[in-house]
């Protein structure tokens, strides 16, 4: 059964044989995934060094260096769920280097919705490749069974599409909501002012002899009697 849990990442902890890797590329909307082997080096479902836009044609399972796999990105360490977990750490190693070269692994070759490195990743920890990622696509609103994806590439321009419709709607929702801030400052800019003309219009009556008075007068201009 597929973990529906958010994934829980180790705080300040070196990678260990087995261990799952994670790094969130920049300016990227995606998370790539790799099993960690020892040695400093790294085995993942990738292009070349350095190719981000992943074409099914050139990408296979990769050792490569944790450097480049990093390629100056933060490493974060997913923690694995032990009950799930099929095979010990030196066994998913194993699983990891055993296909190194190969283009076509878990469910065949390399597809971004399908058979991503984070698929990879998980086949080799728990016997079964899954996705919290196109998971949580799928959450928002998309049919995985129907979509056809097959490059980083394609998968890129659907979750700008998804990221633009998100934005879009929260510049009109903060649109709005300015809006309504500038009308209530208006209305109290309205209040103050209407208070204001209505104390300027406002008659005094002198408390001695009552007669009229002019809001600035100091005294009474019949009787004398001081009013301030």
């Amino acid at each position: 059964m597929a973990n529906s849990k958010e994934p829980i990442f180790y705080q300040n902890r070196l990678p260990q044989v087995g261990d799952i890797l994670t790094v969130q590329r920049k300016n990227a909307v995606y998370i790539h995934y790799g099993i960690y082997v020892g040695n400093n080096r790294v085995v993942h479902f990738s292009g070349p060094v350095g190719d981000d836009l992943l074409n099914p044609e050139n990408t296979q399972i990769r050792n490569t260096s944790l450097e480049d796999f990093l390629r100056g990105d933060p490493l974060r360490i997913q923690v694995i769920d032990e009950m799930r977990r099929k095979y010990s750490p030196q066994e998913v190693a194993k699983r990891a280097l055993s296909c190194v070269g190969q283009a076509e692994v878990v469910g065949g070759k390399y597809n971004f919705m399908l058979n991503n490195c984070e698929h990879f990743a998980t086949w080799c920890v728990y016997g079964r490749g899954e996705s919290h990622q196109i998971r949580k696509l799928g959450q928002m609103g998309a049919d995985v069974s129907i979509i056809a994806i097959d490059t980083v590439a394609d998968a890129i321009n659907f979750f700008k599409q998804s990221s633009f419709a998100k934005r879009k709607k929260r510049e009109e929702k903060d649109a709005k909501k300015k809006i309504l801030i500038e009308s209530k400052k208006n209305e109290n800019v309205s209040l103050i002012v209407s208070k204001d003309k209505k104390d300027k219009n406002k008659t005094n009556y002198c408390p001695n002899c009552g007669n009229k008075c002019a809001e600035d007068d100091n005294f009474c201009r019949s009787c004398g009697k001081k009013l301030k």
